[in-house]
């Protein structure tokens, strides 16, 4: 069997996104018997030896690529985990174009995943207008070299229009182990993760505890810029408002299990630019756990997927903290709702975002390229 790629700016001990995800995607690609291996960038060699790491200071060079890589012809594909901030501090990494484009000469067959593919056109600030046009010159080399194109959102694959993707949403990084019975008289407890925690939704919460609705937990660390309007709202001293810091995993699965309704907290803009999307770890983390979910709905949001009061229920004013509230007091008190809203989002997981199908996927797409 020719051996598979994986190319992802970080990896474990290194805690991020796309390094957790290839992290999930190699360990469940290895079980099903597919010869994978990974490059990625660090000063520490990693003791695995299908994990290959190029020192930082090398991520440039051809020659430390090509000690990482066994000859064409024993390669099926080298499969780019893409996110364009992930390769480069300041979100350009054109030495990428480089790499690709001798890598590409030599022989090896070049496949994309775009978890991110570039900043949004504001022609309101000219610095973010030159940034997201080298991003997109970026992504389209990309996409045109390679063989199989896929994107973790309908979103990114009109960004990268006339070219055609294959959908492979994001997974959870996390594993309900234990089912728990549903209990008809368990106590409402909402859960959303504290880095989303503003002025706005603040007001959110400040309303749940005020009509005494349930208690809250703000799952793991908040943002330093925040620390002021927590103060402000007292949930650093409310009986009503469980501050869980930073957790391991093991941790949030424990605080999942305690949940009856997760709160998504997305936001869009006057354009309507924003909103759930299937490339957010989080939203399927919840839907995992067969969480009711209220969330916002914008140009992000994919609603071949995901269906308004079906596995999912979208708040009808997203500017409006008090339909917010609204929202969440319609699914906690709608027992028929919730409940039919717990079981469609447990199947539409397993049949669309676990790492059993996300894995077939792959297996299916990058199959003898």
């Amino acid at each position: 069997m020719k051996s598979t790629y994986l190319v992802t700016p970080n990896f474990p001990p290194e805690i991020c996104g796309i390094g957790d995800y290839s992290n999930f995607l190699y360990h469940n690609l290895e079980k099903s018997n597919f010869d994978v291996h990974v490059i990625t960038f660090a000063d520490q060699p990693n003791y695995n030896p299908k994990i290959h790491c190029i020192n930082l200071a090398d991520k440039r060079s051809i020659s430390a690529w090509l000690k990482c890589l066994k000859p064409p012809a024993e390669v099926n594909t080298i499969i780019i985990q893409y996110e364009p901030y992930s390769f480069s501090k300041v979100g350009i990494p054109l030495y990428l174009i480089y790499i690709f484009s001798i890598l590409k000469i030599k022989g090896y067959k070049i496949s994309i995943m775009f978890h991110e593919v570039a900043t949004r056109l504001y022609t309101a600030n000219p610095k973010k207008i030159i940034v997201s046009l080298l991003q997109l010159t970026i992504a389209y080399f990309l996409t045109a070299i390679s063989t199989v194109k896929t994107t973790s959102t309908s979103f990114n694959a009109k960004q990268l229009k006339p070219y055609k993707f294959t959908l492979l949403p994001i997974s959870s990084n996390f594993t309900k182990k234990i089912i728990h019975a549903d209990d008809e008289n368990k106590p409402v407890v909402i859960g959303c993760f504290a880095n989303r925690v503003d002025q706005f939704f603040a007001e959110v919460i400040d309303q749940i505890i005020e009509k005494n609705t349930g208690i809250v937990y703000l799952i793991g660390k908040q943002k330093k810029d925040n620390d002021e309007i927590w103060h402000q709202h007292n949930f650093y001293n409310n009986p009503k408002v469980v501050l869980t810091g930073t957790l391991s995993a093991d941790e949030i699965e424990e605080v999942f299990n305690q949940l009856t309704i997760f709160v998504h907290m997305e936001k869009i803009d006057a354009k309507g630019r924003g909103g759930a999307s299937l490339k957010n770890g989080t939203l399927a983390a919840a839907l995992n756990w067969g969480l009711p979910v209220i969330t916002s709905k914008g140009d992000m949001t994919d609603e071949r997927y995901l269906q308004h009061q079906q596995n999912i229920f979208f708040v009808t004013d997203p500017f409006s903290s008090k339909d917010w509230f609204k929202a969440i007091i319609n699914v906690s008190s709608n027992q028929d709702l919730r409940i039919q809203m717990q079981e469609n989002a447990s199947k539409f997981y397993q049949d669309n975002l676990s790492w059993e199908t996300i894995t077939q996927k792959y297996i299916k797409l990058f199959n003898n390229v």
